[in-house]
């Protein structure tokens, strides 16, 4: 994943919601990419951000 991606939250609570990644914040490679930190700003109309672990999203569409 990576910044401009289209992404769904794996929790129910968020399932429906759609963001953006706009930012990217890696870990080290000891604890695996699945702990890198997202920065997703969702597409709702609030313009909420929050910092989510990329295992924590699905991909939805890809950017170039």
């Amino acid at each position: 994943m990576k910044v401009g991606d289209l992404v769904r939250s794996r929790s129910p609570i968020l399932s429906r919601s759609i963001g953006m990644i706009v930012a990217r914040f890696p870990r080290s490679s000891a604890l695996g990419d699945e702990y890198d930190e997202l920065r997703v700003r969702w597409l709702d109309g609030k313009g909420k951000e929050v910092w989510l672990w990329r295992k924590e999203l699905e991909l939805v569409n890809e950017s170039r």
